[in-house]
């Protein structure tokens, strides 16, 4: 994509005209494009998330029309009936995660969460909001920082 060029401009063009007719990254059509003729997708990079890898594979199950296929492969015989994945560097083969937001409770301030565990709390969004917090902050402060925060807590 050049400079300046409209992504969704860029999308468009790719869902609705014969060429071009492969792309370079999965990333721009992961999420929320429904290019329904996409018959191979093509791994150039590992892809870490499972529920991403999912999306990503979802676009090549998109079914079409015979004649709506015809309009960009016009030497197709049937109804898209499969999708080829060639997976270049192993992303098939390595484990996934599974990602979800760790910050279930964004708005509230880190001292009242860590107030809520002084008195005995102990559900799975608050640790899971602390953890991102925590994670968060210790990309941002100092060593110096860090070793007060160790020594006093």
């Amino acid at each position: 994509m050049a400079e300046g060029e409209n992504p969704k401009s860029i999308l468009s063009q790719f869902r609705n005209s014969y060429h071009p007719r492969i792309a370079v990254t999965v990333d721009m059509i992961a999420t929320g494009t429904d290019v329904k003729p996409l018959e191979c997708l093509l791994f150039m990079r590992d892809v870490k998330s499972r529920n991403y890898f999912e999306q990503m594979k979802g676009r090549g199950t998109r079914t079409i029309s015979l004649d709506d296929l015809r309009k960009v492969t016009p030497s197709a015989k049937f109804t898209k009936d499969h999708f080829v994945i060639v997976d270049a560097i192993g992303v098939t083969r390595t484990v996934k995660t599974d990602s979800r937001p760790l910050e279930k409770k964004p708005g509230v301030p880190l001292k009242d969460l860590l107030q809520a565990i002084a008195v005995g709390a102990r559900d799975e969004e608050l640790f899971t909001t602390i953890a991102s917090r925590l994670t968060r902050l210790d990309k941002q402060i100092s060593e110096k920082e860090k070793k007060t925060i160790c020594r006093k807590s």
